[in-house]
This record gives structure tokens, sequence and C-alpha cells, in this order.
């Protein structure tokens, strides 16, 4: 059996799950959504982030004034996290190797030791391309995007070195380590790139939650030891293809992780609103109005998870349901290449819509 027919229940993060080193505590309600940290928002009103994903030269959006008022009525705290785009990583350090080898990476001094043990640099080489990949075995996300990423490490081998650190598993170290040989034993013959396991979830803190990740998966590009890009593992082909090509501007994109940041802080905002009473309610649908024409206007990673969030929650009157309808067909349109996932979500709303007016 290969990773791509595995599935496990994934889980979300919330403000308790800070407490010990980042672990992510088991909540029902967000296990049922995946990695969809807004409709885990929505579902259970927990926080929620996602990673830059630049475009090229989007336009800029003239704010109406009443948009702008409904935005200016609503707090958010936007600060940037420690990690950001052109920032040093930390190092992963003293990492036991589970799976792989050194042949598997391109640095030319590899990642590996003698020993079964990372460098002090841990997978990430001080120079070329890095995909670090942050996972766990009971992600059902995470073990989805093994597959995906293997036939990235096949397309770019010789260029790009990938490497997957599993985190946040249950036990003891040893245990920890049985449970991912196993794993990878049984679900793990398709891998093409190296597993590394830590076994006390610094990298959880360190990376995850230092880049402003509220969980797993969390992928990373790194490009001679500074962060490219972090995002989730389906949107790596864009960002991945341009850092190849030489084409990655990462002024750009950290200017574009920040407007996004606010973009979510607002559906944090969102989030929250949704769950109060009726008037609260009504603000938080006033809001996301006027977000897609904001600044969700131009990203469409954002438009996707509204269009999510909004689907999770059936029981929103049908206005809200034709808003998220409008926000799936915003990212659609405004993507150059759109997921196969949201052409997905988008016949689910428009079927959605076709029901409330034919009963």
């Amino acid at each position: 059996m290969s990773v791509d027919s595995v599935k496990r229940p994934c889980r979300g993060a919330t403000d308790k799950d800070r407490v010990h080193a980042g672990r992510v505590a088991p909540n029902r309600a967000a296990r049922s959504v995946g990695s969809s940290l807004v409709a885990a928002c929505f579902l259970i009103g927990c926080a929620s982030a996602t990673g830059p994903r630049p475009v090229a030269n989007p336009a800029l959006v003239a704010f109406s004034p009443a948009d702008s008022a409904t935005l200016a009525a609503e707090v958010v705290n936007d600060d940037p996290p420690p990690l950001q785009i052109g920032n040093h990583v930390p190092p992963l350090d003293a990492l036991p190797l589970v799976a792989g080898s050194a042949s598997s990476t391109v640095s030319a001094s590899g990642p590996v030791s003698t020993s079964g043990t990372v460098s002090t640099s841990g997978p990430v080489s001080a120079s070329g391309i890095v995909v670090i990949e942050l996972w766990a075995t009971w992600c059902t996300s995470c073990v989805d995007a093994m597959g995906h990423l293997s036939t990235l490490a096949e397309r770019y081998a010789g260029r790009v070195s990938f490497a997957a650190v599993n985190v946040l598993e249950d036990g003891t170290r040893q245990q920890r380590r049985k449970r991912l040989e196993t794993f990878l034993s049984e679900h793990g013959g398709n891998l093409r790139f190296p597993v590394w396991l830590d076994p006390d979830d610094a990298s959880y803190p360190s990376w995850v939650l230092a880049a402003g990740r509220p969980g797993i998966p969390a992928t990373f590009v790194v490009v001679d030891g500074h962060l490219a890009w972090v995002g989730q593992p389906e949107d790596l082909d864009g960002p991945l293809a341009a850092v190849v090509a030489g084409r990655w501007d990462v002024v750009e994109a950290r200017r574009l992780a920040a407007t996004e940041r606010r973009g979510m802080a607002y559906l944090k905002r969102v989030a929250t609103l949704v769950h109060g009473d009726a008037t609260s309610v009504e603000r938080a649908y006033r809001l996301a109005d006027a977000l897609t024409r904001t600044h969700l206007r131009h990203t469409p990673l954002l438009l996707a998870e509204l269009a999510r969030a909004i689907q999770y929650r059936a029981d929103l009157p049908d206005r809200w349901q034709r808003l998220g309808l409008r926000a799936i067909t915003l990212a659609i349109d405004s993507s150059d290449a759109p997921p196969d996932a949201w052409r997905g979500l988008k016949t689910r709303l428009t079927g959605r819509q076709d029901a409330a007016v034919h009963p």
C-alpha cells in the first residue's frame, strides 16, 4: 500500500496547543475539516493563518467608502511572525534519519553524517534549494501530500533537495520512532525523499509557529539557507517552479505575505463574529462580503479558504452560500492554474444554490 491510500484524522490548532511546544490537541470539529484552518475557525472558533502565494503584479484595490468603514470597524492583529520570507531559517539539530539516504539530497557535502544523524544544519544545507515538509502519520492532509511531494522530488531531481520531518507523534522517543518506522514500512514505498524524526518537536515552534502557520502540514522552500516560501503542500508547484527558474521575487513575496496576513487576520475576525449573536453574525457577513472586494480580491488562496469555510457551515443563510460561491469563482478566475479541488468546491456550492432555488 502506498501513502496515497492512507487516510488518517487531522487535528486543528487552538490556543491551548501553544502551551506544550505547539503540540496539537485532538479536536473533533477540527479533525473533520482536514487542512482547511479557516473552516475549522468557522466551526470551532480557532485561529488560522496561511502562507504567501505571490502573483505577478496584482492590481491595486480601490476601497469604497462603505467597505473602508466596514473594515475600520473591526480591530485585527496582523503583526508579522518571527520567521518571515527572506529570513535565515533556524537549524534542525541532530535529528535521526529514519528513511532515505544522503544521496537523496542536492548538497554536495550531504546533510546526513555517517552516524545516521543530520549535521548541525539539519536537512537544510547552506546552499541550494531545499523543500522541508513537517508532517505526522495521523494527519490526513500530510499523508495525502506525500505522493505529490514525491512527484515533485522526481521532477526536480538533481536541482532540489526534498526532506520530511516527522513531528507531533504521541509516546516516548522509542515509541515514536517505532511508529514512524512501521508506518514507512507499510505505506512509504513510493516516497522519493528522506524522512527524519524530530522526537522533541523542537522544529514545530521554531519553524511552523514561528512562520505564522497554525498547524501541519507545513511546507517550506529554503534557498541558500533563507526562507523563500511557506504554505500548504498542494500550493507548492507554482512557487517552486519560479524558484528553480530563478524568477522568484523575495521582496514581492514578502510584500504579498503581509497583504495576505492582513486578509487572514480579517478572516479570523469573521470566524469569531460568526459564533456570536444575530448582530455579530450580521457584522461577520458584512465584513466577509467587503473582504471579497478588498483585501482578498487578488489573493485566490484566501478567497478559496473563505469559500471552503462557508461550505462547511450549511446552517448559514443562503446569502452566505452565495457569498461562498462568489468567493470561489473569483479565486478560480484570478488564478493561472486553480487546483481541481477549487472546481469541486464551486460545483458543491453551485449545487447548494440550485437546491435552495429549486427545493
